[in-house]
């Protein structure tokens, strides 16, 4: 074991969370033996193996879960049934929740960043190292699905797409988010540059199938 629920607890919306302590040295997370981490619902949100760590002031809970390399920090949450895999660092106030999946090698989730809904993200090693701001709010209330694409040749090029046709491209540095229906998607990837034709032929089959 890597680490042990300790006796301090906190409430967070109805539930009760429990701190972690390190019981030994996480190398990658720069974690000693007996330092104190952040918050769980059970032992079951963060997994045993890997370097997988939550901050003291970061959480997970609920059906939630975290492993392989991931990192929590900050004021970062994960709740619902989100899982988070593969090397991916979360900071700020950032949020992963409902039953969103984030599954990249070397991805950063910072800001106030939510993804949310039945979103998928995944991406390699040349994928976007910050996503700041995205906030895709597609018809959740009527619980119809999205997808995020990455671009892996454009770091911080970031698409989601919803079910019901309507796209949200985020932020980055130098680009406002924008918004539009897949129809208008080409032209909105195009005025960030680069070669997106691909990544508007994805969003578009994965929008067919949906």
């Amino acid at each position: 074991m890597k680490y042990e629920l300790t006796g301090e607890t906190m409430e967070r919306d109805g539930a009760t969370l429990h701190r972690i302590r390190a019981l030994k040295r996480l190398e990658l997370s720069c974690v000693e033996p007996g330092e104190i981490g952040g918050w769980v619902g059970s032992a079951a949100n963060l997994s045993q193996e890997g370097e997988c760590w939550i901050w003291p002031e970061a959480a997970v809970w609920e059906e939630a879960r975290v492993e392989g390399d991931c990192r929590i920090a900050g004021r970062a949450e994960v709740r619902g049934r989100a899982r988070l895999a593969g090397f991916v660092l979360m900071d700020h106030d950032a949020r992963v929740q409902d039953d969103a999946v984030i599954d990249s090698t070397g991805l950063r989730i910072g800001g106030t960043t939510t993804i949310f809904g039945r979103a998928q993200v995944r991406c390699g090693e040349d994928g976007p190292q910050v996503i700041e701001g995205l906030y895709a709010d597609f018809d959740i209330s009527h619980h119809q699905p999205y997808a995020v694409f990455c671009d892996p040749g454009y770091a911080g090029l970031v698409v989601a797409v919803s079910s019901s046709g309507r796209v949200c491209v985020a932020p980055t540095w130098d680009n406002p988010a924008s918004a539009g229906d897949i129809d208008g998607l080409r032209p909105l990837l195009a005025q960030r540059g680069g070669d997106c034709d691909w990544l508007a032929d994805a969003a578009a089959a994965w929008l067919a199938r949906a």
